[in-house]
């Protein structure tokens, strides 16, 4: 696994909280209420500052502000860590979020050289955009990034493709060019065989998520099962044993890459940083390890990233013995994660390398 030194790239997950219900974000059971054991919080300048000290800084290419469980634009301090990080050397910061909250001058605060947003708008109005980002209203995001634009920053629209709303693909590409924004297709992976994915807000059924009839914006991995959404906390790994003869290729090794979580969490990958969830990975690697481990406001840095290499040691293992399930999900060289579709990277593309 990684050393300090040879660090390149952390993943910030800068807050756990969110003004939005997207169905299919970690935050949530499969029953639509917010994950048990899931703390809602900000990631502290104390805990920012241990990781981020000015030598440790000076050698980071990246800086990511994204996570798992919440919109890192919803921490007050944020402007502070992005003012910090430009000032001791690191100029590629990239910050994802809904962009559906705050005031547009505040956005115009963030609009600096060397720092992208990417605003996850997965439509080209109020109500195809309200239908997967369930809060959000699409015309204080248009308002928001207009702004931030018009102060110089540089804006990204990525927008997430399901049946839904792939008729307003080119009008949102349209009206991105209109107003000075990149444009990115999401593919995504998170339909896993099933045909449909039921949207439950509160125990409540609420309709289904289906994914794009267009075969360009459809992930390998759709099936044809109908999905039953049951919350499960405890699964039988033999079920697994599948996964077994899959090889790990570590995409944040290869990357030289960190997660650091909004609790203080130091984990090799913002995927096992998922440490609250109904799925096996998460179960699996709390029966492994334990989270005080990688907890930054009990242990030092270096005694963190000195744990990461019990997990890559288990790499050549097998799940029973600890070889996590979300590594070879993720990494595993016969699997693909979300895919990116764009003029110059191509679903063929990725799933060829």
């Amino acid at each position: 696994m990684i050393k300090l030194k040879d660090v390149k790239m952390v993943h910030v997950e800068a807050s756990s909280r969110c003004n939005s219900h997207c169905p299919m974000c970690s935050r949530y059971s499969a029953h639509g209420f917010l994950q048990p054991n899931l703390k809602e919080e900000d990631l502290t300048p104390e805990l920012f500052y241990k990781l981020f000290t000015p030598e440790f800084t000076r050698q980071i290419d990246h800086v990511y502000f994204s996570g798992v469980y919440g919109d890192p634009c919803l921490n007050k301090d944020l402007p502070e860590f992005v003012n910090y990080l430009l000032d001791h050397g690191c100029t590629n910061i990239n910050i994802d979020t809904n962009g559906g909250y705050r005031g547009e001058d505040w956005w115009a605060s963030l609009a600096k050289p060397g720092v992208q947003i990417n605003f996850a708008v997965d439509g080209a109005s109020v109500e195809t955009l309200e239908k997967y980002r369930i809060n959000v209203n699409y015309d204080k995001v248009l308002a928001n990034m207009k702004k931030f634009i018009a102060a110089g920053g540089r804006a990204q629209w990525n927008f997430i493709v399901f049946k839904h709303n792939e008729h307003e693909v080119e009008l949102a590409r349209e009206i991105a060019r209109e107003i000075g924004a990149d444009f990115r297709i999401k593919v995504t992976q998170k339909f896993r065989q099933k045909k449909d994915f039921k949207v439950l807000v509160k125990g409540q059924y609420q309709f289904s998520l289906e994914p794009p009839v267009q075969e360009k914006y459809r992930h390998p991995n759709i099936g044809v099962n109908e999905h039953t959404p049951h919350p499960v906390y405890t699964f039988d790994l033999n079920n697994f044993g599948y996964l077994n003869n899959n090889k790990v290729r570590c995409k944040t090794v290869e990357r030289k890459d960190i997660f650091l979580s909004a609790g203080g969490l130091l984990m090799p990958c913002c995927y096992i940083g998922t440490y609250t969830h109904d799925s096996p990975g998460s179960y699996q690697f709390n029966l492994h390890y334990k989270l005080d481990d990688f907890d930054l406001k009990t242990k030092s840095v270096e005694e963190v990233i000195t744990k990461f290499s019990d997990i890559s040691a288990k790499w050549n293992d097998t799940i029973k013995n600890g070889n996590l399930i979300t590594c070879l999900w993720t990494c595993g060289q016969q699997e693909n994660t979300t895919l990116y579709h764009s003029e110059s990277l191509n679903k063929q593309n990725i799933l060829g390398r």
